[in-house]
């Protein structure tokens, strides 16, 4: 830790109102402080927490404390990828981009994307003989799981997605705790599910509450 990384911090803190926890990590810092000064590079990881809070915070967090959730995400002191994060932030690392064909917009778009071995984010599902396993197990729905109003497509591309274990036997299926929860999931559409799943991804509660209605708590 050098001298400049001390200063890095002290302007970080004092300019920009970081808390105690969060701090840039020390290496990829000094790296910088190579060839910027100490003002350029805590300027430079200010614009970046500025740029993680205009691309969105989670629905939960209020405006006025974004920026300082964006610090504690990424430069949270110690945390798991702190000096990766840091690297990223003042642009000697890049984000490995993550091989996917984008996310499903629709049940039958998720049903074709699992027929092409890709999950729900369009992501790598699994081989070809475990996803043989997972949809003949899939293409017989429970009795216990339709008597109770869910949409038989739902058990399907939950099987089909892995988020159930294949081989469940007599009423097992109906007291899952895993995702789905039929307590979730009754009374909805395969589609309604999707939307709810896609507002979790997005840091945001359910669009549709259990029974279809639309949930007031969704962020118009």
């Amino acid at each position: 830790m050098s001298v400049g990384y001390d200063e890095v911090n002290s302007i970080l803190h004092s300019l920009y109102a970081w808390t105690d926890g969060d701090a840039p990590a020390p290496d990829p810092t000094d790296l910088q402080l190579e060839t910027n000064s100490p003002g350029t590079v805590a300027g430079t990881l200010n614009s970046f927490v500025l740029s993680v809070v205009a691309v969105g915070i989670p629905w939960n967090v209020k405006p006025e404390d974004g920026y300082e959730w964006a610090c504690r995400q990424w430069f949270a002191a110690g945390k798991e990828y702190w000096v990766l994060n840091t690297a990223i932030a003042l642009g000697q690392e890049h984000e490995l981009p993550v091989d996917t064909i984008g996310q499903a917009m629709s049940p039958t778009d998720w049903w074709a994307y699992q027929e092409k071995l890709r999950n729900r984010l369009g992501e790598k599902l699994c081989s070809q003989e475990e996803f043989d396993r997972r949809k003949s197990f899939a293409g017989n729905v429970p009795i216990e799981w339709t008597a109770r109003g869910v949409d038989p497509v739902i058990w399907q591309l939950a099987v089909r997605e892995g988020y159930m274990p294949v081989g469940m036997t007599g009423f097992d299926p109906a007291y899952l705790t895993t995702n789905p929860r039929l307590k979730d999931v009754r009374g909805l559409t395969a589609l309604q599910w999707l939307q709810n799943l896609q507002a979790t991804s997005a840091g945001k509660p359910p669009m549709w509450l259990p029974g279809g209605d639309p949930n007031p708590s969704y962020p118009k």
